[in-house]
């Protein structure tokens, strides 16, 4: 375990002049195959191919360069980004994405909001989850009707503090794409 918290220290070190966030670090195993995955994020932005490859680089020649070395024999690097619609799991994954639209999927439904909703990421502590701005996501099993029913019953709260035993999941929600001049016109 601290060989993980050593390898996490360095990945930040090198990843925060790029403007990189560290959201995840795992060395794995198969086989004789060793692996060290570095997730990370950007934020404000996308993440492109060329972001990876220039944390790769870097963040392989520090650990190369890194006396004693933090892993010991050989090991494939793969940095890669947490996806568009990735689950928050840790509370490390939650601390990284304070701020970012999420889908929150509860265990019984919300009055005003039902079973699944979107809204911003407030945080997560002592147990409680805190999102901003919820709005429920109508189901396309649903009826037109019905969805126009259920959303004008009652007023949408501003915040939403929901204990985290009640929560089924929580994870990225990609918002619509943002039109560019280019579409717009």
């Amino acid at each position: 375990m601290q060989k993980i918290e050593e390898i996490l220290k360095l990945a930040e070190e090198t990843a925060a002049p790029l403007g990189f966030t560290i959201v995840d670090v795992r060395l794995s195993q198969e086989g004789k195959r060793r692996s060290l995955e570095v997730t990370i994020c950007k934020r404000g932005g996308r993440l492109s191919l060329t972001d990876c490859e220039d944390l790769s680089r870097k963040l392989d020649k520090e650990l190369d360069e890194h006396t004693p070395p933090l892993i010991d024999g050989a090991y494939v690097l793969n940095v890669q980004s947490p996806g568009l619609d990735r689950q928050l799991k840790t509370d490390r994954e939650y601390e990284v994405f304070v701020g970012e639209q999420v889908e929150v999927q509860t265990k019984e439904k919300i009055p005003s909001l039902g079973a699944v909703f979107e809204g911003k990421l407030v945080s997560k502590k002592d147990g409680v989850l805190i999102i901003n701005t919820p709005k429920p996501i109508v189901q396309a099993s649903k009826s037109k009707k019905k969805a126009k029913d259920s959303s004008t019953e009652e007023a949408l709260p501003e915040n939403i503090q929901i204990e985290v035993s009640k929560v089924a999941l929580v994870r990225l929600h990609p918002g619509e794409p943002e039109k560019t001049k280019e579409t717009a016109l």
